[in-house]
């Protein structure tokens, strides 16, 4: 990323967040990663606004820190919302001083949404966007539970487009792959392209993203696009399969990946962590009476906690079938 990328990325969240000297962002996240890097430091260099950091998320903590006066953007992740909802006492703290609650690296589950805007009155606001082209979409608090399947609309000075196969643009309604085009959009990797076709043309960047835009340019996403799992010949977005396990009471968060069974043929298995007793049997119960026959996992593992990378994304190993 040379400095003129990183001068219209800093522009771009300050100009859609509008933030100002007097804001105070609140970023529990590391901030080496895209993320934490460019709405913390970039957003708090461009706006003047104070980044506060937090070396240990423990939920008490950041929901005492979050009832200060002087804090206005909370940058969190998805987990991290579900934990604050776990810790928050019977009567929970006003957060109405709150003008953003943000979330990225990991897809935000509606149903969370309405749970922490029930408690704390306040809307998290999905973004989107990538190393390669930094911050690209967010939801604005106004439409969040209007459209919260979405992650949001194009920041400011950003354009999004749905393509096919063969690079050409789709209407709105149309599935595709999500390409972003902005003067923040890198002009390629420092080792040079990682395939051979590189996703880099022109000032813009194909997210290897599936999505959607609606008619009034809402992004709605739909999975990786080498992430889909071939289960005889369909399709199955795993996005979708966590979504329908984490809307089970039982299941505090769930990673679904594909894996290749004793004969080779790729199936969908599950990893969740549990906020109370549930078996395996129930969990595919449950999906089965909300999936069709294909997308319901093969196989569901029971962890105390699911691992996690530096970004705070979930990070589990195909189990040996």
């Amino acid at each position: 990323m040379t400095a003129k990328q990183l001068l219209a990325e800093a522009r771009n969240v300050v100009m859609t967040l509008d933030l100002k000297p007097e804001d105070r962002i609140y970023a529990p996240v590391p901030i080496f990663h895209s993320y934490g890097f460019d709405l913390g430091v970039l957003a708090m260099l461009f706006s003047g606004a104070p980044l506060i950091l937090e070396e240990i998320f423990v939920p008490r903590k950041i929901l005492s820190r979050l009832t200060a006066p002087e804090v206005t953007v909370f940058l969190g992740v998805p987990s991290m919302y579900r934990f604050l909802l776990e810790a928050a006492p019977p009567g929970p703290p006003d957060l109405s001083r709150l003008r953003y609650a943000l979330s990225c690296t990991a897809p935000l589950n509606p149903d969370l949404i309405a749970a922490f805007h029930d408690k704390f009155h306040v809307p998290i606001c999905q973004h989107y966007g990538s190393s390669e082209t930094g911050a690209a979409t967010t939801h604005l608090p106004q439409a969040v539970l209007d459209h919260p399947a979405s992650v949001g609309v194009a920041m400011k000075n950003v354009e999004l487009l749905i393509v096919d196969e063969q690079g050409r643009p789709l209407p709105a309604g149309q599935k595709g792959e999500v390409v972003v085009r902005s003067e923040a959009v890198a002009a390629g990797y420092a080792m040079g392209p990682r395939s051979e076709i590189s996703p880099f043309k022109d000032g813009t960047f194909r997210m290897g993203d599936l999505g959607h835009l609606d008619k009034d340019g809402f992004l709605y996403l739909h999975g990786r696009k080498d992430a889909l799992i071939n289960v005889g010949g369909l399709k199955v977005s795993p996005d979708e399969v966590t979504m329908v396990l984490e809307s089970c009471p039982a299941v505090r968060e769930a990673a679904v990946i594909g894996v290749r069974d004793a004969m080779g043929e790729e199936i969908v298995y599950a990893a969740v962590a549990l906020r109370s007793a549930a078996s395996e049997k129930e969990l595919l119960m449950f999906c089965s009476s909300r999936l069709a026959d294909y997308k319901v996992p093969r196989r569901v593992d029971i962890f105390k906690k699911l691992p996690r990378g530096p970004s705070g994304k979930i990070k589990i190993d195909p189990p040996t079938l």
